[in-house]
């Protein structure tokens, strides 16, 4: 860089300086601090890639779309180094197409778009349900509907992951709270696919894809297989260990080329040997096998620590990167004498058992999400807990507009809510 170009740079910082102090409503002021040589600086997207390999997938199969764009970018990069390949596929329905292929040939394997990307795979992601094999999905929300907002953050998408494929198909979701859970979601995604032979989601969003944050080396699990998972990952997440035998629909789960052994692949329904039958006793028998694995996750599933008191006034409910906001809040609140606790869900769905208990200690409970709401139709995850708690759950906060949640605002509607 040139002398005269630093110069104009060092100008340009002044000025933008001197003139934000004239405008801005509020400053404030960050002392340095010196970093260890132990620290790294990760941001939302990064962390998922390097715990994509971490977790020891060896492919990522994906077609370029914002805000998920950079963890194909960054696994391309540095995939090959570590056994895995990157697939860019000709299109969305391609990309989870080969992720399926990839776990059907027993090679762990991950696909990652956004909200249009994801409506373009929900057949494939049902066929993957119904035929028993192990995906894991990625989804970085941003606003919609369709094309929407790609360079904002929302949370809209619960509805689209947990519920998206047609008939009786319901999966599980996972969500990330800040840049470290990026980094171990992988982790605890391939772990719930494989023991559950099923699609499973990593919801994150826009604002938690280009967050960065400097973090203590993170200790590495170089996962060959789920069983040598971590029980503290799984914790971090509120799980516990599942049960070491499920039931699965087909009996004959068999990997490609398995010596004396079938594997039957089809979205039709079939009986326990893998052979496609219509009776309705073999039809009801599939949904009720299918929805025990949901049910081994809600009962595995750990009540979340509340942010605050165990009773109180209201309770404020949040999911995803909308953790620091409410944290923040609950903690700002309290220290004005406000009866308030907060609690912040990171599987999203199933829910945990206990819920309703919990609730019943405090006056109101709403949730704060970025995602729209009104008094006539409830946010997603309003509406997941009212259908199953039975709980008048209000959305306190439903901001849908591609901007990341204020704590200001959160105290703001938390006062609001004590005193009417």
């Amino acid at each position: 860089l040139s002398e005269e170009k630093l110069s104009k740079n060092i100008s340009i910082l002044k000025y933008g300086y001197e003139n934000a102090l004239s405008v801005a409503p509020e400053t404030y002021e960050i002392s340095a601090t010196e970093m260890g040589d132990d620290n790294v600086l990760l941001d939302g997207n990064t962390a998922l890639s390097l715990g994509l390999i971490d977790a020891g997938y060896k492919l990522y199969s994906g077609y370029p779309i914002t805000p998920a764009s950079s963890i194909m970018h960054m696994l391309a990069r540095i995939f090959p180094s570590y056994g895995g390949m990157v697939h860019q596929a000709e299109d969305e329905i391609s990309a989870v197409g080969s992720a399926i292929g990839s776990y059907y040939a027993g090679v762990p394997a991950v696909t990652a778009t956004s909200g249009p990307g994801l409506s373009l795979k929900q057949e494939f992601i049902g066929l993957a349900y119904a035929a028993e094999i192990p995906l894991v999905v990625i989804d970085v929300q941003r606003g919609g509907p369709s094309t929407g907002l790609p360079t904002r953050t929302e949370q809209t998408d619960l509805f689209a992951a947990v519920f998206g494929a047609h008939g009786d198909n319901a999966k599980v979701a996972i969500s990330v709270a800040n840049v470290e859970d990026c980094f171990y979601a992988p982790h605890v995604a391939r772990y719930l696919a494989e023991k559950l032979r099923m699609p499973i989601f990593i919801l994150s969003d826009y604002s938690t894809s280009v967050s960065y944050k400097v973090l203590p080396k993170l200790p590495l699990q170089e996962l060959n297989s789920i069983e040598d998972i971590s029980p503290e990952i799984l914790a971090r997440f509120g799980l516990r260990p599942l049960p070491d035998q499920i039931e699965m629909v087909k009996s004959n789960q068999a990997d490609p080329g398995d010596e004396d052994k079938m594997r039957r692949v089809t979205g039709l329904n079939t009986d326990e040997d893998g052979f496609v039958l219509y009776t309705s006793d073999s039809n009801h028998r599939g949904h009720c096998v299918r929805n025990e694995k949901l049910h081994h996750v809600k009962r595995a599933l750990i009540l979340p620590e509340l942010i605050g008191d165990s009773e109180g006034d209201v309770l404020v409910i949040g999911w995803g990167s909308s953790y620091g906001a409410v944290k923040e809040a609950i903690e700002s609140a309290s220290l004005q004498g406000l009866k308030v606790s907060g609690l912040h869900l990171k599987v999203v769905y199933p829910l945990p058992l206990g819920l309703e208990t919990l609730f019943s200690k405090f006056k109101k409970v709403v949730t704060v999400e970025m995602a729209y709401g009104d008094d006539y139709k409830p946010t997603p995850l309003a509406t997941l807990l009212r259908s199953e708690t039975l709980v008048d759950v209000k959305n306190a906060i439903s901001q849908a507009t591609g901007r990341p949640l204020k704590p200001k605002d959160v105290v703001n509607k938390i006062s609001e809510l004590v005193t009417c």
